[in-house]
This record gives structure tokens, sequence and C-alpha cells, in this order.
């Protein structure tokens, strides 16, 4: 009769702590390469799809803003052209001196 607090006996050619043979090795390595090089091969092509889609965005978010930023840069040389015109010639010197307020309990 088998002691239950024993471990189930093995099949007949099997030892225990086996180790396995040279090829099972061998085909262990060649398996974890393939899958290694796949997974490596499949996040690149990944990395280039999405790179492509911000690069197509990107453009198309250009190519739209035009009129914007062509508005922006009339505003920015009439403002700076403006501003030079006033500002030729003239000096403004000042000094400022503001009243402190004390309030109860400061001296």
């Amino acid at each position: 009769m088998l002691d239950p607090r024993l471990p189930p006996p093995l099949p007949p050619g099997r030892r225990r702590g086996f180790s396995p043979g040279l090829l099972t090795r061998i085909l262990t390595v060649a398996a974890g390469t393939v899958v290694l090089i796949g997974a490596v091969a499949i996040s690149f092509v990944v990395f280039v799809a999405v790179l492509a889609v911000l690069l197509v965005f990107g453009i198309y978010l250009w190519w739209k803003t035009r009129p914007i930023r062509r508005q922006l840069e009339e505003r920015l040389n009439a403002q700076r052209a403006a501003g030079a015109d006033a500002a030729r010639g003239e000096t403004i010197e000042g000094e400022v001196i503001r009243k402190r307020e004390s309030g109860p309990g400061e001296r």
C-alpha cells in the first residue's frame, strides 16, 4: 500500500532529477531565440507604424495652421513697426515712490 505522505511513484524509465538531453537543450535555445527575434521584429514594425501616423498627423496640423501663423506674423510685424515708430527718439525716465500704509500693530 502507498503511503499518502510520500510523493507518487514515477513512471517506468524516469528518474528523479531528470535533466534534459543535449538535443532538448539545443531546441529550447533555438525556440527561445526565434521567439525573441520575432518579438523584436513585431515591436519594430509597431514603432515604425506609430511614427508614420504621428508624422502624417504633424504634417496635416502644420498645413492646416498656415493661415493662422501668417496672421500672427503679420500682427507681430505691425506691432513691432508701430512700437518702433512711437518710441523712436524719446527717453522716459522716472522714479516710483509708493507710500506704504501701516495697519494696526505696525509702526
